[in-house]
């Protein structure tokens, strides 16, 4: 019984930690989509995004795609593949985007 219980406040504590961290993750792909669209869409004549309406396009988008998550199960990967994906591949699309944004304003 006292191992159910270390077992569901494990896999809360768990929960919860995977929830904060894509939910943290939604808020950077926002600021990336608003970002990006601030620098190469209002140049051409389209409106200015707000944070929110820049959240909601790309939780639009992202439901319209498909996407395929192979995150190998295995002790070597553990949460590192998932950080990768969740974190540094919208920080590294915000900085390639504002290197390009940078050379083309020269």
């Amino acid at each position: 019984m006292k191992k159910f219980f270390v077992d569901l406040v494990t896999f809360s504590g768990t929960s919860f930690l995977l929830s904060f961290f894509l939910a943290v993750s939604l808020f950077l792909e926002g600021i990336v989509l608003y970002y990006l669209w601030e620098w190469f869409v209002v140049p051409l004549g389209m409106p200015q995004l707000k944070f929110w309406h820049a959240l909601g396009l790309g939780l639009l988008v992202h439901y319209l795609t498909y996407h395929y998550y192979d995150f190998k199960k295995n002790d070597e990967a553990g949460i590192y593949e998932p950080f990768c994906y969740l974190f540094i591949r919208p920080v590294a699309t915000l900085g390639l985007g504002w290197c390009i944004n940078y050379v083309s304003a020269l």
